[in-house]
């Protein structure tokens, strides 16, 4: 049933299959990022991912425009697969490492939210980035998701004992190879039967490529499905 529904997402965002209030609601997600990509208000923020491709680390602390950062969010196709697997997987519980302004955020609490159930708790290393985000997701009117600020080393032990079980997450930040082994591996035990992990930007790097590979052949993966950017088993 779980790789039936994920076809079926794929498809439907292939084909831009939503429905007219479906449309309406991302709408209004769509409308938030557009402002946020003429912002220039400049803010100084901390990041711990890889700059690029190469592995190196950021600057410890940066100072970017609003509209810098936000161009990083995910894309509508991508933001919108992952509205339609969380419309059609409905989880309870979902987790979400590397919220950045809110963007994907907004998606998944959205379908959640059309879905009439789930909670999703999302992680943010930069701490101006997480006080926008939570701003951008009250505005929406989301309230069943959780901002939580703080590295990810840091904050994911406690996010876990407190959600004690999650049925879906998804990885979108700090792109090292050994950093997303260790993620997944703290995940693991906290995941339902059948639960969905995505991760992003897999091909980022020769080590996320790794860190891909080396997740799919763990026992615990039933199958997997390589879209290039995004990972999901």
């Amino acid at each position: 049933p779980t790789a039936r529904l994920l076809s079926e997402a794929l498809e439907a965002a292939l084909a831009n299959n939503l429905s007219a209030n479906e449309k309406t609601l991302l709408a209004r997600i769509e409308k938030l990022r557009r402002q946020l990509n003429f912002c220039f208000k400049r803010m100084v923020t901390d990041d711990y991912g890889a700059w690029d491709g190469s592995g190196k680390s950021r600057p410890a602390q940066a100072q970017l425009t609003v509209a810098r950062t936000s161009w990083s969010s995910k894309s509508r196709f991508w933001a919108t697969l992952l509205f339609l697997i969380i419309r059609k997987a409905q989880p309870r519980q979902g987790l979400e490492l590397g919220t950045n302004l809110g963007i994907s955020a907004a998606y998944q609490t959205q379908a959640m939210q059309l879905n009439g159930a789930g909670h999703l708790t999302t992680i943010e290393g930069a701490p101006a980035s997480a006080a926008l985000a939570r701003k951008h997701l009250q505005t929406l009117g989301f309230t069943n998701v959780n901002v939580v600020t703080g590295k990810f080393q840091d904050v994911l032990p406690k996010v876990l004992a407190d959600i004690q079980l999650t049925d879906y997450v998804f990885i979108d930040g700090h792109h090292d190879e050994q950093s997303t082994l260790n993620y997944f591996q703290q995940i693991l035990p906290h995941l339902s039967d059948h639960a969905i992990v995505v991760l992003d930007d897999i091909s980022w790097s020769q080590g996320m490529r790794r860190a891909w590979q080396t997740i799919t052949a763990n026992p615990a993966v039933l199958y997997a499905v390589d879209l290039y950017v995004l990972g999901i088993c």
